[in-house]
């Protein structure tokens, strides 16, 4: 899934989003339950809803931990 790793992964890097290998395998396992053509558009959603999340933090320790936490159940409710 060479957008996930090539593109993906690094352009969220680049805009503070830390995705770990665990985050990685869940979203590649996911994105199989998902058509070629709509992958982008929910990955997009994704990014989407971890700034949400983020915006959520009370404090800067939290930011990545609700980041990911909306971002993973939203693609669960998209893809399961």
């Amino acid at each position: 899934m060479n957008f996930l790793y090539d593109t993906f992964k690094p352009f969220c890097a680049r805009n503070g989003i830390h995705l770990l290998a665990d985050d990685m395998r869940y979203i590649s396992n996911l994105l199989q339950k998902v058509s070629p053509d709509r992958r982008k558009r929910v990955m997009k959603q994704y990014y989407e809803e971890w700034l949400l999340g983020m915006g959520e933090a009370h404090y800067a320790g939290q930011r990545m931990n609700l980041g990911r936490k909306r971002a993973n159940l939203f693609l669960g409710d998209i893809c399961g």
